[in-house]
């Protein structure tokens, strides 16, 4: 990752160690023949990270998943052959749905509770490790409770768009009406059909995600923002040009509004198109390096030194 400030931690680079949470603690749960949740996680687990020498522990995928969403992951015909590229003897119920479509941000019963969070956080401190936990800036899961208390928080279609696209938008009633909504995009990709696209030209929306924001971070010592160069307001307005043209486009980024209301909070963004210096400026501690990591991948280690 690039860095901007090394200020968290009192090494220059701190080092982070991601957990897919789901299925760590399945695994745990296996070794232990029980049901292991946050709070059921044996100490020399915690002390064991801390021997490895991690500052920084990312609890990947903590927050509520979808139900709708771990129904179209299930269905989705494209997914099932992936599924079988690693697991050829894949069974349904092992698709939990995708962590970067939240139906709320608390977690997941399946993962533990609010409570048993707050008591990890504080193990974690004991060894003296930050707890860095997951911000979907973009989008929702399709049955985020806004998508029908708030549907105005979205990015609003047509039933000529449902019609005419139907893996852009989705029709969903509620008490406000029929509404059409986007699925969630980045510009150069398919929708991601089992979400819902927020709308960053609504300022409502905006106060209400960072409310949400201040709420998560009573839980931890920072975030990972999910593909966070989406919010840009360029980004966005070029993405949805068709659907918010006559709206006001907002004096500042999200990201200057939000960063400093939580500035005890460490930021990362996950970011790509060579924006990374750009979410610095606005405030990102460390951005994801995608030519380092291409490099890593592919090129020789002459290339990867340049």
């Amino acid at each position: 990752m690039k860095s901007r400030s090394s200020a968290f931690s009192s090494r220059p680079h701190p080092h982070l160690y991601e957990i897919n949470t789901w299925v760590w603690l399945h695994d745990l749960s296996q070794k232990m023949n029980r049901t292991i949740r946050l709070g059921d996680v044996p100490d020399q687990e915690w002390d064991a990270l801390q021997s490895k020498g991690f500052d920084c522990l990312w609890l990947m995928g903590l927050w509520e998943r979808s139900p709708l969403g771990r129904r179209i992951a299930r269905q989705h015909s494209d997914l099932q052959k992936e599924y079988a590229k690693v697991l050829p003897d894949w069974q349904e119920y092992e698709v939990v749905g995708s962590p970067y479509a939240v139906r709320a941000y608390q977690p997941d019963p399946e993962l533990g509770s609010w409570e048993q969070l707050k008591e990890v956080l504080g193990k974690l401190h004991d060894r003296g490790i930050k707890l860095i936990l997951d911000f979907v800036p973009n989008h929702t899961a399709l049955d985020h409770e806004w998508t029908t208390r708030h549907p105005e928080y979205y990015v609003q279609g047509t039933s000529r768009d449902v019609t005419n696209f139907p893996s852009k938008f989705f029709p969903i009633d509620t008490p406000k009406g029929m509404r059409y909504l986007a699925h969630g995009k980045d510009p150069n990709c398919p929708a991601w059909t089992d979400t819902a696209q927020l709308d960053y030209f609504n300022p409502d929306m905006r106060k209400a995600l960072i409310r949400e924001l201040q709420h998560i971070a009573n839980f931890c010592d920072g975030v990972r923002c999910d593909m966070a160069m989406l919010v840009l307001n360029e980004v966005f307005a070029q993405t949805w040009e068709n659907h918010v043209k006559g709206d006001v486009c907002p004096s500042r980024e999200f990201w200057t509004e939000a960063i400093p209301l939580l500035p005890e909070c460490l930021w990362i963004a996950e970011v790509y198109w060579d924006r990374e210096w750009e979410l610095q400026q606005l405030g990102f501690h460390f951005t994801y390096d995608k030519s380092l990591y291409d490099r890593l991948r592919h090129s020789t280690p002459h290339e990867v030194a340049l």
